[in-house]
């Protein structure tokens, strides 16, 4: 945490050449991630080459300015970070909340998903975010004190269906970044017309709990970053349990393409998310 303050002292200027460089450099020094990035925009979107090589390049560069914006805003004292953040649909997290008491929020590596974490702490509501940890023990502990400046607590992926049951059956908050491959033995959802493998796990904890699942992004506008939270996802009346949990996490990701589809270069590319649906037919 240290090294952010000390980082803080440079011009965001300074910050968004050094990270747009080392974008660049990355670009051509790993090319399997260029080309699963390339890959993917083109599966996605049907354009030609020049276009889907531009946005592929378009998204790196965001994702300087992601890296840029995590270490600017999120060193900063709590006032300064709340000006810089506005939520829309507050209204939908007070229904949700006033339903069931604490909800699930599911989101996507998505525009900066990082800032949008610790605004979760503006709602005055501790939220649990559950995360893979990262390679890097170091890097992981610093992440995590970023990710619970907010008041929110960080706890390891790896936990027990139980563990997380137990904190939603105690009136907790989950947050969850849901679009990671799950294998073979996952379920295949739609997401840009192609099959891939998704953790059933919220929707299943949902069902069984009555606990609201809530979809929220976030947007950079005119240097200020907006919130959004959506409506909760509704349950197909009528279908067995895997039906059920089926319609709620295609129609989860059907919210994440619509919201890629307005701002296709803040989506994280570089991952091969569709590599466990790559075999599977429609």
């Amino acid at each position: 945490m240290i090294v952010i303050y000390i980082l803080r002292i440079f011009p965001r200027f300074l910050f968004k050449f050094f990270f747009s460089f080392l974008a660049f450099l990355l670009w051509w020094l790993i090319p399997n991630r260029r080309k699963i990035a390339i890959n993917n925009i083109k599966h996605a979107f049907k354009r030609d080459d020049e276009w889907t090589k531009k946005m592929a390049k378009k998204t790196y560069i965001f994702f300087a300015d992601f890296i840029t914006d995590c270490i600017k805003l999120l060193g900063a004292d709590k006032k300064k970070i709340r000006k810089c953040i506005e939520i829309e649909g507050l209204e939908n997290f007070l229904e949700a909340k006033k339903k069931s008491g604490n909800i699930i929020w599911v989101t996507a590596h998505f525009s900066n998903w990082e800032i949008m974490v610790y605004a979760f702490g503006l709602l005055k509501e501790k939220c649990y975010i559950i995360a893979r940890p990262l390679d890097c023990k170091m890097l992981d502990k610093i992440v995590n004190k970023l990710r619970e400046k907010g008041g929110n607590k960080v706890i390891s992926s790896r936990k027990s269906s139980m563990y997380f049951l137990n904190l939603l059956r105690k009136k907790m908050d989950l947050g969850v970044l849901i679009d990671q491959d799950a294998g073979s033995k996952g379920m295949f959802v739609d997401f840009f017309r192609r099959k891939v493998s998704v953790s059933e796990g919220i929707a299943l904890f949902s069902l069984r709990l009555g606990v609201p699942i809530l979809p929220a992004y976030i947007t950079k506008k005119n240097k200020k970053f907006v919130i959004h939270i959506e409506p909760m996802v509704k349950v197909k009346e009528g279908a067995n349990l895997k039906e059920k949990t089926h319609n709620i996490m295609q129609f989860i990701y059907a919210r994440f393409e619509e919201w890629i589809r307005e701002y296709p270069h803040c989506y994280f590319w570089v991952h091969n998310r569709w590599k466990s649906g790559s075999n599977v037919k429609g």
